[in-house]
Parts: C-alpha cells; structure tokens; sequence
C-alpha cells in the first residue's frame, strides 16, 4: 500500500521540471515518469522509478529526505546540497574507469528535500556472501565470491590513485584521539560491560608503538568511511561502491581495513566458517596488491579503531531486545578476544 508520504513524493516528483531530466540524463526529449517500487527508510522515502524519453529510458532512485532529527529548514537544505556535492565529488574521480566504479548522483532539489541517483548495475556483495559462503560453500560459489572480492580490492587500489592527497601524511595522534573518545564512551558507562583497564592499555600501546608505523604506511587519501559489503554492488564487470556519506582524509588502509573487519564479523556466525571467511579476506588483500596486509602495524592499528568502532554501537544493551543483547553481548566478548590478541601480538614485538 502507498502511504502519504510515498504519495507526497510522487507528488513532488511530478513538479520536477521535465527539463532537469533531459540536462541530467541521455534520454532525449521527456515523456514520462513510471513508477517501479516504493521503499521506505529510516530517513527517507525512495521511489524507484524510470525516466523515459523519446531516445532511451533510465532507472533511477528519487529520495525524499524525511526531517526525522528536526533539524532547520535551512540545515535540510544545507545537508541535501551537501550529500549532492559529496556524491558529485565521487562521481567526477571515478566517471574514466568502466571497472570501478560510483553511484551516478542525477540532480538535488535541496529546496523540496529531493535527491536522484542512477540505479547501477550489479548485486549486493553483503546479500551474495550470506547465501554463497554459509556452511560448506561450493568450490564454484567460493571462488565467485573471492573473485568478487579481489577486484573490490582493486577497486581500492584504484581509489588511492585518484583520491591520494599528495604530501600529506597521516598522524597517529588523530588515531589516538579517535580510539579515545570510543574508549570513553565504552568504559565511562558501567551498563556496557566494557573491561575498564583497557582503555589504558590500548592508549599506552598506540603511543609506545606509534613511533614505529613506517613512513609509507601513513599516506592520506579521501576515505568512503563506512566501506562494507551492504554498501558495494559486484558483477564479473565491474565493483560499485554506494553511500558515500561523508568527505574525509584518512589513512590509506582504513577502507580495506573495516572491510576485512566487517569480513570477520561473520565468523561470529556458527554458518560461516573461518576457513571460508578467511579465502575472502586473502583474496581482498590480494586484489589490493598486498596479500601481507594484515600482518602490517598500521593496519593492526586500524583493526582496532574498527573494532571499537563498532563495539560502541553494538554495546548499548539497554536498547535491545532480549535476544538483540544475548547475541551481542557474544559478539562483544569475541570482539574483546581479538582486541586482546592484537595487543599481546604487538607487545611480544610481531609485526
């Protein structure tokens, strides 16, 4: 059933002047706008649709923002124009290559709160490993995902080349100031469960070793900052890479770092063997060009910033349903294993 909101849209989108098409996309002169699917989000209401003119016809994503946090006015506009930019910014620096590729932003109409992007081809990297990698995978479905996840490793590859900030070079006091604030959050809140001497630990241990990060492996490029498999589409074409929610400088293995973390997450899964999980990881080392990664002190670092990361979200137990607390309160226990892990690596001085 189409609610209000999904009829508002469709309202809006009948005023989009048939001129902001044709500029935006080859489709010649407009004839039509069909309707194909309504999806409701947490902040927004999206309509799939397809443009049609009399020279070709393409699908695209019309977003209507929904003003869920209250801001202003001005702010919705200002963060509408802003997400547009920022998606312009990714679309110009990949629009050459026809392996690597971004979401094509269409048009914005900060003033209507609407945003239109280019449906792109390809299938979702998450959603394909959850059905090809569970329980004793198929050598044919194992390799199809490794791959898919060497040429998602390419495809950082060849955001480095384009995105690279020449001459700057990456600190680790950022990286300190970062973990810290997750590190209070986690442990200045009793209800999380959060050891409180390792707040300590993982700081004395970033200013110790620090010092010893090579000069190559704090390079700077522009990061995507949520980089995980819900937000990539793969074919034997080509990788896309959706959701680019911010513009920010950052280490250059941060990406393929939350990556190969958001990989391992899995492996807290009884369906998802380390073995299996482990090839997808190798290959997307390999697809980077360093199948030694894992083993650099950068990207141990970077491990942990994941994982506190993520345990900052998943440890408000307070908010969760009984069985929501149950399974993270498991994940947290195991995140804390690994955490510890790569704490005892490093001061036993392994690299």
């Amino acid at each position: 059933m189409r609610t209000m909101s999904h009829q508002q849209l469709d309202n809006l989108i009948a005023e989009i002047p048939h001129e902001s098409w044709e500029q935006n996309l080859p489709i010649g002169r407009f004839l039509r706008v069909e309707h194909l699917q309504s999806i409701t989000r947490p902040f927004s209401y999206i309509s799939r649709s397809r443009i049609v003119g009399d020279r070709d016809a393409r699908v695209v994503f019309i977003k209507l923002y929904r003003n869920t946090r209250k801001r202003s006015h001005e702010k919705m506009i200002e963060k509408i124009r802003n997400d547009y930019e920022i998606a312009r910014f990714w679309y110009d620096h990949f629009a050459d290559s026809p392996r690597y590729r971004v979401v094509r932003p269409v048009l914005a109409l900060p003033e209507q709160y609407l945003f239109a992007s280019e449906e792109s081809s390809g299938e979702d990297l998450y959603q394909l490993i959850l059905q090809k990698a569970a329980f004793f995978p198929a050598v044919d479905d194992l390799q199809l995902l490794c791959d898919h996840l060497r040429r998602v490793g390419e495809w950082l590859q060849y955001k480095l080349s384009v995105m690279n900030q020449a001459g700057a070079r990456y600190r680790i006091e950022d990286l300190q100031a970062y973990m810290d604030v997750r590190l209070k959050l986690l442990s200045e809140d009793a209800r999380r469960g959060f050891p409180l001497s390792l707040r300590k630990r993982v700081l004395d241990y970033l200013d110790a070793r620090g010092g010893a990060v090579p000069e190559n492996d704090l390079g700077v490029s522009i990061s995507h900052s949520d980089f995980n498999p819900s937000n990539i589409l793969v074919s034997s074409e080509a990788v896309t890479v959706l959701d680019f929610g911010r513009m920010v400088e950052e280490n250059d293995l941060l990406d393929l770092s939350k990556l190969h973390f958001q990989l391992g997450l899995l492996t807290f899964k009884p369906q998802y063997r380390r073995a299996a999980i482990g090839r997808l990881q190798e290959a997307l080392l390999e697809g980077f060009g360093d199948g030694a990664a894992e083993q650099r002190l950068m990207f141990r670092m970077l491990t942990m910033r994941n994982i506190l990361t993520h345990l900052t979200g998943i440890s408000q137990f307070w908010k969760q349903s009984a069985k929501e607390k149950l399974y993270n309160r498991w994940v947290m226990r195991k995140e804390l294993e690994m955490l510890e892990k790569l704490l005892r690596m490093e001061d036993a001085g392994q690299m």
